[in-house]
């Protein structure tokens, strides 16, 4: 009889080892995965705060450019000296996507034209650009009366731009390659680089 319950609590403690070991497995395996998602949060983090940290130098409420370029009019085959300065103010609102800004253009060469405009910005992803405006020109016009005299005088007009650029960032300051589409008694192309400065 002293075998018999010798052998029932021997079989009872190895019962209770071979579960305690299943015990420690199914702990172990639900541990493992719990790690290596905590590992890959923790990678997901840090990479968040990296590109936040990236998106800190590039986005910003203010950004302020000059651009030197050329303005081709297409109507009458003849280019031109560009140099401007805009500036932009990203709304809140809209998440900083959507902005709205000033600008102002000369234009010289074989003839000289001043542009104002009130831009609007839209940034559908990073470092690209889309803008449209309405622009005022004051064109400097040539009247000839006679071959010796010639009278100059400024004639105003209104038109439209459509335009891209591309960002590329270096701290605080945007090298911006871009071209815009100006439309209105004339249609013109303009081209060039355009250096800001993000606060």
């Amino acid at each position: 009889m002293k075998k018999s319950n010798y052998s029932i609590r021997k079989k009872t403690n190895r019962n209770r080892q071979f579960y305690l070991h299943i015990g420690l497995i199914m702990v172990a395996c639900m541990l493992f995965p719990n790690f290596s998602f905590g590992q890959h949060n923790e990678h997901e983090q840090k990479t968040d705060e990296h590109e936040n940290h990236v998106n800190e130098h590039q986005s910003h409420k203010n950004h302020i450019a000059m651009f030197i370029g050329a303005t081709t009019i297409v109507d009458h085959h003849l280019t031109l000296f560009s140099v401007g300065v805009d500036y932009e103010y990203k709304l809140e609102y809209f998440h900083e996507k959507l902005g709205i800004g000033l600008g102002g253009e000369f234009l010289t060469g074989e003839t000289t034209a001043l542009i104002a405009s009130i831009p609007i910005f839209y940034h559908p992803v990073s470092n690209l650009t889309l803008l449209a405006a309405p622009l005022i020109v004051y064109e400097k016009e040539h009247n000839e009366h006679s071959d010796a005299e010639t009278e100059e005088a400024m004639k105003a007009f209104f038109a439209y731009r459509l335009g891209v650029n591309y960002s590329f960032h270096i701290n605080n300051i945007s090298i911006s390659p871009g071209i815009n589409f100006d439309f209105g008694d004339t249609m013109a192309i303009e081209y060039g680089l355009g250096i800001g400065f993000g606060f």
